[in-house]
């Protein structure tokens, strides 16, 4: 069955990630960042490893990825903005957990992270991907993680590719060439 454009495991309803290794863009040169949250890290250390050997496929030297640790999921949008300021990376991937509770905590995080990140891609003009798994069970974490075609690091590594290709394609123009030249004047 088919929904959004992936497979999804019909028993437990995750999305399966097919990856095809000639189909992910060809980046060489990208400098990538990874931002990983201490939270479940021992959960998310899977998705980050799938991605950096996906990233190593599409091209991406293992000494042009970083890999930091960070405390939570509050805490991303200020370590973009300081990655960004630092390094100027092609893009930045974001690995992380949140488990609701009974309380309304997670959904605050949840509320704050996406308001907050969305402004720092905006402001910084940096491709961020969100691998922030938002689940109810800590069994629905680990089901997304686990080495297999549901881990969540495949998905990331697609989009990554994707994005920084279809980035590199605008860099060969300039801003002229792109804009019509009776907006540029006005």
């Amino acid at each position: 069955m088919y929904q959004n454009g992936y497979n999804l495991d019909l028993e437990s309803n995750l999305p399966r990630f097919s990856y095809d290794e000639k189909k992910i863009p060809h980046i060489p040169g990208s400098k990538i960042s990874i931002i990983q949250t201490k939270f479940y890290s021992e959960y998310t250390d899977s998705c980050v490893d799938k991605f950096e050997k996906i990233m190593m496929n599409a091209g991406v030297k293992k000494s042009d990825m970083t890999r930091d640790m960070i405390p939570g999921t509050l805490e991303v949008p200020l370590a973009a903005r300081t990655i960004v300021r630092s390094i100027a990376p092609s893009a930045i991937a974001f690995f992380g957990g949140v488990v609701d509770t009974d309380t309304k905590h997670a959904e605050m995080i949840m509320q704050i992270f996406s308001q907050e990140i969305s402004e720092v891609i905006l402001q910084t003009d940096t491709p961020i991907l969100v691998g922030l798994i938002y689940v109810p069970k800590v069994r629905m974490l680990i089901d997304r993680c686990e080495d297999n075609s549901k881990n969540y690091g495949i998905k990331i590594a697609q989009a990554t590719a994707e994005i920084v290709s279809f980035r590199l394609k605008y860099q060969k123009y300039s801003r002229h060439e792109l804009v019509s030249p009776s907006l540029v004047d006005s």
